[in-house]
């Protein structure tokens, strides 16, 4: 059994018509590995002050930043580049960063870190409305920004690979059969 266990975690799941093995088929979906790249950050606020030193001390990091000093900049930096994270202020003239998330995410899924000096019940209740992945009040140094955006990055990766892996079963749910091929 323990020898079936460890062919599971080095398989591949193929569709095929023989109907060879589904059941072990289901349990053996490896995890996705993602390469070491640099994290993608777009970071939004209208604190010109603010701005600069956090993504300063984000690229000394290691972190690849752009910076929109407003929701109408942001939007076309979204149009431009893909991000791993977003990290809005949600007080801003103009658009918020809470009508920025709710734009973005029409035409297509950014997980969303929310920045805010105002912590009252109506905003909080907005903010997450959108679905965040995270909400940090304001100010907000590097130091305490960082073990949020890592936080944030892997709980975004881990519910983009549950969705994946959610679609691979569905798919294999859909075919006639699966069997394995050990890799």
């Amino acid at each position: 059994m323990a020898g079936a266990l460890k062919e599971r975690q080095n398989a591949k799941i193929f569709v095929h018509e023989s109907g060879q093995n589904h059941a072990a088929a289901m349990a053996a979906t490896p995890a996705k590995q993602v390469p070491d790249k640099p994290v993608r950050l777009l970071l939004v606020d209208d604190d010109v002050m603010a701005l600069i030193l956090m993504a300063k001390g984000l690229r000394s990091l290691g972190y690849e930043v752009d910076e929109a000093i407003n929701a109408e900049s942001a939007l076309k930096c979204a149009e431009r580049a893909s991000y791993d994270l977003g990290i809005f202020d949600i007080d801003m003239p103009g658009m918020s960063g809470i009508e920025l998330a709710a734009e973005i995410n029409r035409s297509g899924k950014l997980p969303i870190l929310f920045l805010s000096g105002q912590l009252d019940r109506t905003t909080v209740a907005n903010a997450t409305a959108e679905r965040p992945i995270g909400f940090l009040s304001k100010p907000v140094s590097v130091p305490r920004l960082v073990p949020s955006v890592e936080a944030a990055i892997a709980s975004a990766r881990s519910i983009h690979q549950t969705q994946a892996t959610c679609e691979q079963l569905s798919c294999a749910r859909r075919s006639e059969s699966v069997w394995i091929q050990p890799v």
